[in-house]
């Protein structure tokens, strides 16, 4: 095997790698909005709104407020320092449309690092959330569920207009 031969080979790895590490993170994500309605106790991720449109209780996706797209773990972007940022959209109510302010949205990052998986938070009052996740097993976002309610409740409850 002559030099260039060994680099071919280490690209070759070191893309099958990135591409194994992708596909695990992306498919670990795939069980978090299940999960978290679970948690909620929602039977079903969707309602509808006045106009007879549907809305969901959890979504993931990109952006904020009006620019908030909703997309499958699979869509969502990678980035070079290896994580996954998105959003996290929670109804706060069913019945009214976005521009009443009707829904909270969580900023994070999900990334892998020495085979355990953790959530970062924008908002540093939550900060970071270790989960360990399995294939085939759930409530492995617990931790994440609940750091992510116990900060809206604190934000409703601390904001409420006197």
């Amino acid at each position: 095997m002559n030099v260039y031969t060994s680099i071919q080979k280490a690209y070759e790895d070191y893309i099958q790698s990135r591409t194994h590490y992708w596909d695990h993170l992306h498919g670990a994500l795939r069980g978090f909005v299940p999960g978290f309605l679970d948690y909620l106790g929602i039977e079903t991720n969707l309602f509808y709104l006045p106009d007879g449109s549907e809305g969901s209780y959890i979504a993931i996706g990109e952006g904020i407020n009006k620019e908030f797209l909703v997309k499958d773990a699979q869509e969502l972007n990678k980035s070079k320092e290896l994580s996954i940022a998105f959003t996290i959209r929670i109804a706060l109510e069913d019945t009214n449309d976005k521009s009443n302010n009707s829904y909270y949205y969580f900023a994070c990052k999900f990334l892998k690092r020495n085979d355990k998986f953790f959530f970062f938070f924008t908002d540093q009052t939550i900060g970071e959330v270790n989960v360990d996740v399995r294939e085939g097993e759930t409530g492995e976002f617990n931790p994440v569920y609940k750091k992510i309610v116990d900060n809206l409740l604190d934000k409703l409850h601390t904001s409420t207009l006197v």
